[in-house]
């Protein structure tokens, strides 16, 4: 039996890119088979592309693994009711880890806005409800900080985000940020490669003299492993809802 995971790290404007992972389990074991860096990458066109493409995504996953994905894993705030705000499932996330660094950030109706709404409902319409804490929907929000924490057993949030690097370490010049940096990356890509066949392959450290766009291309790739991961948790009935049953966040047990 094929079990397929597609991974977004979903961007809340239009104007950034959204990094697409895609898994595939043959004979118990997880392969990374593809990782872009925006959406016009995964589908091969030279488009540009913002707002996300719920069927042509779904089409090209089948295209790639041989068969639809079971989960499509999205790190965006998704509900069945429009978002104006923080919503329970962002307190829930809170609650358990912002002693840990891991908070929700809020959203607003400009931030992700529309694009959430369009997202939910474009993958509703292909039969990919949302998954909430009562249904069994195959479109499901996570969010990477906690989910790392958990993933590779982590006391606390990892400074991993390329656009913190100033506020993570202050005092350090900028090329001894970007090193440090690496050293973060290094280390997560050594704990998920350990649960997922083909991350070194598909993702590889950008080098210091790389240009930011590089750097942050690598992080949104990052971030859409991190979500194929929360679902092959939820497909091994080893993850948990966090929310209501008008939106869920889900992330792995923890450990």
């Amino acid at each position: 039996m094929v079990e397929v995971v597609l991974g977004i790290d979903a961007a809340w404007t239009d104007t950034n890119p959204s990094g697409v992972a895609l898994a595939v389990r043959e004979h118990s074991e997880w392969q990374l088979i593809a990782l872009e860096p925006s959406y016009s990458a995964f589908l091969d066109t030279q488009e540009e592309l913002g707002n996300p493409l719920p069927r042509p995504l779904i089409e090209r996953s089948k295209e790639i693994s041989g068969e639809e994905p079971d989960l499509v894993m999205v790190d965006m705030p998704l509900s069945l009711d429009r978002i104006t705000g923080r919503r329970a499932a962002d307190n829930a996330v809170s609650r358990v880890y912002g002693a840990r660094k891991a908070s929700t950030h809020t959203p607003s109706t400009v931030r992700p806005g529309q694009i959430s709404d369009v997202m939910r409902s474009g993958f509703a319409d292909i039969h990919y409800n949302l998954r909430t804490v009562h249904s069994e929907g195959r479109l499901v929000e996570t969010y990477p900080h906690p989910a790392l924490i958990e993933l590779l057993g982590e006391a606390e949030r990892l400074p991993y985000k390329f656009e913190r690097k100033n506020r993570y370490w202050p005092n350090l010049t900028p090329p001894e940020r970007k090193a440090r940096l690496r050293e973060i990356w290094m280390r997560v890509l050594d704990g998920l490669s350990d649960q997922i066949k083909g991350v070194k392959t598909q993702l590889s450290l950008p080098e210091t003299t790389a240009q930011n766009k590089e750097w942050k291309a690598f992080e949104d790739k990052l971030d859409a492993i991190i979500c194929v991961l929360v679902g092959i948790a939820i497909l091994d009935d080893r993850a948990r809802p966090y929310g209501d049953d008008r939106a869920a966040i889900w992330l792995p047990e923890p450990r």
